[in-house]
C-alpha cells in the first residue's frame, strides 16, 4: 500500500491516479502482478494476506489493464481514422468544394459562392477586408434555388485583392424591400491536406481549412 498524508492508497488507486504514460503504467502493472505472486508464495501461513484487500487490489489493478487496453485501441482507431481521411483527401486534390464558413477564399486572384435563394429578389454581397472595410459590393438577380457567385477579385478602388480570406455578407431582400441574411457555402479549390492532431486540414490556396468544414463536392 502507498500513503500520501493521511490517505492510505492501494498501489493500483496510485497507479491509476498518477498520470503516468501508458508503458509506465504497463511496467508497473507487471511489476506489481510479480511482487503479489511472489508475496503470496512465501507469505506466513498463520498470518495470510487479507481477503478483502488482495480482492480490491486486483480489482483496481484489472481496471487499469482495461483502461491500458481502451488506449490503445482508441489509438489505433484514431490511426485508422486519419489514414481514411488522408485518403479522402488525396482524392480531393485538385477539386472545388463548398465549405461552411463566414469568409470568403480569394484563391489566384478569384473567389466564389454558393446560395439558396428564395426568390428572384435582388441579392446583395458586399466583402470585407480584415479592418472591417468593405472593398467590393455588387447587387444581383439570381434564380430560385441553388446560385453560384463568383468574384474577379477586383476591389471597389479597382485593384486587385491578395489571396487570403475576407469577411462577406449574403442578403436579399423581401417583398416589402427588407434585407435577410441567406445562408451560403464558400468555394475553393483543394491544393494539399495535412494531418492536425486527431483531424485533417486540407489547403485552399494559402488557407488552411478543417476537413470536416467540408460539405460538398461542386
Amino acid at each position: 500500500m502507498s500513503t500520501v498524508g493521511n490517505t492510505t492508497q492501494s498501489p493500483a488507486g496510485a497507479i491509476a491516479a498518477s498520470g503516468l504514460p501508458k508503458s509506465q503504467i504497463a511496467s508497473n502493472f507487471n511489476d506489481f502482478l510479480k511482487l503479489l505472486t511472489t508475496q503470496l508464495q512465501n507469505q506466513d501461513p498463520t498470518n495470510p494476506l487479507d481477503t478483502n484487500e488482495f480482492t480490491n487490489q486486483l480489482v483496481q489493478f484489472a481496471s487499469v489493464e482495461q483502461q491500458i487496453n481502451q488506449n490503445t485501441n482508441l489509438e489505433q482507431l484514431i490511426s485508422l481514422t486519419q489514414g481514411q481521411q488522408m485518403m479522402q483527401a488525396s482524392q480531393m486534390m485538385g477539386a472545388q468544394v463548398v465549405m461552411d464558413s463566414d469568409k470568403v477564399i480569394v484563391q489566384n486572384g478569384s473567389a466564389g459562392l454558393k446560395f439558396e435563394a428564395t426568390s428572384t429578389m435582388p441579392v446583395m454581397i458586399s466583402v470585407m477586408d480584415q479592418a472591417g472595410r468593405t472593398i467590393h459590393t455588387g447587387t444581383y438577380t439570381p434564380q430560385v434555388g441553388s446560385n453560384v457567385w463568383g468574384w474577379d477579385g477586383t476591389t471597389a478602388t479597382g485593384a486587385q485583392a491578395r489571396d487570403g480570406e475576407y469577411s462577406v455578407s449574403v442578403m436579399q431582400a423581401d417583398a416589402a424591400g427588407q434585407m435577410h441574411a441567406l445562408d451560403y457555402g464558400v468555394i475553393g479549390t483543394v491544393t494539399g491536406a495535412e494531418r492536425s492532431g486527431n483531424g485533417m486540414n486540407v489547403r485552399i490556396g494559402n488557407v488552411t481549412v478543417d476537413m470536416s468544414k467540408i460539405t460538398s463536392l461542386l
